[in-house]
């Protein structure tokens, strides 16, 4: 399996997304991201009626992180520091638009 690094995806997200619009919004409180957060995740499920049920979503979040889990254990995956991830992201954000 393909390891992903953190630069490269943050790099192809900064891409996609105005730099400026992004600063802004990563300096949002908490509270404002994390509602922003859902926003944006709940506009991407579809509205056919046929989304989960709590027990049902449950369920599914349980086999996932089993699944993350499991990658971890068996070192298909690294782990990154939270704080690493927002330096690198801001770092992309702060430099110049080739």
């Amino acid at each position: 399996m393909a390891v992903t690094t953190v630069a490269a995806y943050t790099e192809a997200v900064a891409m996609a997304i105005p730099r400026k619009l992004v600063s802004e919004l990563l300096e949002l409180p908490d509270e404002d991201r994390g509602a922003l957060a859902a926003l944006l995740w709940r506009s991407l499920e579809p509205d056919d009626g046929d989304e989960l049920t709590g027990k049902e979503w449950e369920a599914v979040w349980a086999e996932e992180i089993d699944r993350r889990m499991r990658e971890v254990t068996e070192g298909k995956v690294e782990l990154v520091d939270g704080d690493q991830v927002d330096a690198e992201i801001r770092a992309m954000l702060d430099a110049p638009i080739p």
